[in-house]
């Protein structure tokens, strides 16, 4: 299972179950078997068969069908609250059991119970951290915002040998990104992408969306030398990138160049009918301060090349400056229509639609950016103020105080 030589497993697997007819508890509680068919189809039928069939054996003690009961998908929820309470009971009596805890967790996650989780885990990670532990808590203390105890358990995952670290890796990229540690997220970033660009396609896929996720937010961080080495390595994985390689022509330019020819391509432009070009030059204009001029070509290049995301984006930051909170929140739409993922894109359009008093769309964006994103805390501040206007008091207070909390603090 160890080396992805799932069809072996499948057969050793069945074969093991034919030798040990009435002994199938091993089988049943090995956690490397679980862990596997989650990622393999037919050793998860094949686990699911064994698990029906234990569940009829009445020769197996109370804590293996306790176990097969919460590992299963098809336990319904109140049957898991009746587990609960026993498995609790039995790490009572028996607390240095890491298969009971494990057990307990994984009806905790089911049950969505995130505080009997921590604890749980926290443990079972005591008592044997194996790398599902350390993944659980890690993506536990992300969705609680603890962003120190996810770093923590992230780092020891990435430095391990198991298979979880290269998610663990770029999990901990973009939270890096996030938290304006955007050079050290660069830097990781580029040593990930050099030690797996020969990776298979689904692996190459998760890398180019790291990378360029990590490249957004070191360019909103101000970070643009960064940025601009995270494309520059997404075109070296994928030339074919658009997103990357719009990045190139778009945003990263040369200043000597921009001033040379600014008066004459402005000209050009107004009468050009090639949005590429058009958009170019209006985020040269945008990048050297010129807002109101990159404006007007950004408009129009959208115009004649509507599938253009950095296009979009752009004219959305340029409505921004301008403060023309209705244009941007047009551009932002479009962005993120286009580009479903982008965080940036997302703030900026929460911040947009609050600009323009749309609180109840405003607050739906942002709530949905902070559900994917909660490192944002930027989209506190405008939640803050839409919660505010909407007579949300209590949920105002809430934004506010995670804002103060985690936007970074002057020294």
């Amino acid at each position: 299972m160890e080396t992805g030589k799932t069809e072996e497993a499948t057969a050793a697997l069945e074969a093991a179950v034919e030798a040990c007819r009435d002994g199938m508890e091993p089988l049943l509680l090995s956690f490397g078997i679980r862990q596997q068919a989650n990622r393999d189809p037919k050793l998860l039928k094949k686990l699911s068969e064994l698990q029906s069939k234990a569940l009829k054996n009445r020769s197996l003690n109370e804590y293996t069908i306790l176990d097969i009961l919460a590992s299963s998908e098809e336990t319904p929820p109140d049957e898991l609250e009746k587990i609960v309470p026993k498995l609790k009971s039995m790490v009572a009596e028996d607390p240095e059991n890491p298969h009971l805890l494990r057990a307990l967790a994984r009806a905790q996650i089911r049950l969505k119970d995130q505080d009997g989780l921590r604890r749980s885990l926290e443990s079972l990670v005591r008592l044997e951290p194996d790398p599902w532990t350390h993944w659980a808590l890690a993506r536990l203390c992300q969705r609680s915002e603890a962003w120190s105890c996810a770093e923590k358990h992230l780092r020891i995952l990435a430095q391990s040998d198991d298979p979880l670290s290269f998610l663990a890796e770029s999990r901990l990229i973009q939270l890096l990104s996030a938290t304006d540690r955007s050079q050290e997220a660069v830097e990781m970033a580029l040593k990930l992408a050099q030690e797996n660009s020969d990776s298979g396609k689904l692996l190459k896929s998760t890398l180019t969306h790291t990378l360029i996720s990590s490249a957004w937010l070191a360019l909103d961080s101000g970070d643009n030398t960064g940025a601009q080495r995270l494309f520059d390595e997404v075109r070296r994985i994928d030339p074919e990138n658009k997103i990357a390689r719009q990045a190139a022509e778009l945003i990263f330019v040369d200043p000597l160049q921009r001033a040379e020819n600014q008066q004459r391509r402005e000209r050009e432009m107004t009468a050009s009918e090639d949005g590429d070009a058009v958009l170019a030059e209006g985020a040269k204009l945008l990048a050297a301060g010129d807002a109101s001029g990159g404006w007007k070509l950004l408009d129009r290049g959208t115009r004649l090349d509507p599938e253009s995301v950095i296009g979009w984006y752009n004219l959305g930051i340029a409505s921004q400056r301008l403060e023309k909170w209705e244009d941007a929140a047009r551009a932002f739409k479009h962005a993120t229509r286009l580009d479903p993922d982008n965080p940036v894109a997302l703030l900026g359009l929460g911040r947009a639609l609050a600009s323009t008093g749309e609180c109840s769309d405003a607050t739906a964006v942002l709530e949905k950016l902070t559900s994917l994103h909660p490192e944002l805390y930027q989209a506190q501040y405008y939640l803050w103020k839409c919660y505010q206007s909407l007579g949300r008091r209590d949920a105002a207070a809430e934004a506010l105080k995670k804002y103060n909390a985690n936007r970074p603090q002057a020294e």
